[in-house]
């Protein structure tokens, strides 16, 4: 039951308004923080010592830059003794063609039998196989010698190195992140009473409240809170925001109901009253507020759509 007091003290009528239902923005300013969606680790398979650290911790890096060089003393070793053996097999195959065109031409000759050049075709074949696998061999230990070299396989920031120079890397150990510039998002945390009307809010992005850009939601979650929830919406970045940047996010909200300038709303410590039109006479009436935003006044019971109060309402 809407409560009427009459006014026993002279009052002034303002502008007499119409109260009409209407759909208002409401502005709402938290904080978020940019956050790489995207994170890449550098680590090696095997137990190596590290040599060299190309980049610093905050650095920009390409796709395919250097960022850390291992050295793997075994494998090091395994591979010059493999090449002096390469070097010895390609000399003894370079003997065994030649002794096996030298018997071919003597057999010809009459000089030489078959069965000799058949012997000297088998040696140098032994000696062909032998080789190739060596080589495969090879090829096999120099690209484990190059997974030693640890390169960055996105664009991005080195956000962590793990290992100094002189430290020895043990195998799955993470040595260095690197995140993904281009790839970002926003985090903002909002209040459970603010989430009635997300899906039609509007959402811009600053780093000082002076330039704002539009940014839209990518996903939500929500955190139960003894009081109620808490969501987290995650937010499209925009490219002139980094990983890690703290933003004040702006959220603008519709809110329909009926709403009533400031100046129509009289104050009384907890209490707000308005001054409708009762036959013709000024009347204070009771009315629960709401939101509160551009020099508007949501009321929320009290005052009827269609129901004629006072704008700027004086009295003595």
């Amino acid at each position: 039951m809407i409560l009427a007091l009459l006014l026993h003290t002279m009052v002034q009528w303002g502008d007499l308004q119409t109260a009409t239902t209407s759909t208002r923005l409401s502005q709402t300013l938290l904080a978020g923080t940019v956050e790489a969606t995207s994170q890449s680790q550098l680590q090696t398979n095997r137990m190596a010592r590290v040599v060299d650290i190309a980049v610093r911790e905050g650095a920009q890096v390409a796709k395919g830059d250097l960022v850390i060089r291992l050295r793997d003393e075994a494998v090091l070793s395994e591979i010059a003794a493999l090449q002096a053996s390469i070097q010895s097999q390609e000399n003894a195959l370079q003997h065994a063609t030649t002794q096996r065109e030298r018997l071919e031409r003597l057999e010809v000759k009459g000089a030489a039998s078959k069965v000799q050049v058949e012997q000297a075709s088998l040696v140098a074949s032994h000696s062909q196989a032998q080789l190739q696998a060596m080589k495969a061999q090879l090829a096999q230990l120099t690209e484990q010698q190059e997974f030693l070299e640890l390169r960055s396989s996105v664009a991005g920031q080195v956000v962590r190195l793990s290992v100094s120079v002189g430290a020895m890397a043990q195998p799955g150990q993470v040595l260095a992140e690197i995140t993904n510039t281009d790839a970002r998002n926003i985090r903002v945390m909002v209040p459970a009473r603010l989430h009635r009307s997300l899906s039609d809010a509007q959402w811009f992005v600053s780093t000082d409240s002076n330039e704002w850009h539009p940014t839209q939601i990518q996903a939500v979650s929500e955190t139960p809170q003894p009081q109620g929830a808490t969501y987290t919406i995650y937010l499209e970045s925009t490219p002139v925001l980094q990983p890690f940047q703290r933003v004040i996010i702006k959220l603008l909200q519709p809110h329909s109901g009926v709403f009533v300038p400031q100046t129509a709303i009289e104050r009384r410590g907890q209490l707000s009253y308005v001054y409708a039109n009762y036959d013709g006479k000024p009347m204070r009436r009771l009315v629960r507020t709401g939101y509160e935003f551009d020099g508007w006044v949501e009321v929320v019971s009290g005052l009827n759509e269609g129901e004629s109060y006072m704008d700027g309402v004086s009295h003595e």
